[in-house]
């Protein structure tokens, strides 16, 4: 978005998925649950955070696949 700012309200309308997915459940859960789905190894969550049910992960999944972020994953 710095680099195209007059794009930036349309780059932020099509990332509102995203940020939705990014705070399903207490942050940073779902980050750490996308950053594994990206074939990244985040680390785990200290008490009290849990990491995210089944639910959770299916809903950080699926927004991530809509954006064709999970494709990218796997080609690396």
């Amino acid at each position: 978005m710095y680099d195209e700012p007059d794009a930036r309200d349309e780059i932020d309308a099509s990332l509102q998925e995203i940020y939705e997915a990014m705070f399903v459940t207490a942050s940073p859960a779902p980050v750490k649950a996308a950053l594994e789905m990206l074939g990244l190894q985040p680390g785990t969550l200290r008490l009290p955070l849990v990491a995210c049910d089944e639910q959770e992960r299916t809903f950080v999944h699926n927004a991530l696949a809509r954006h064709g972020l999970l494709a990218e994953a796997t080609a690396r």
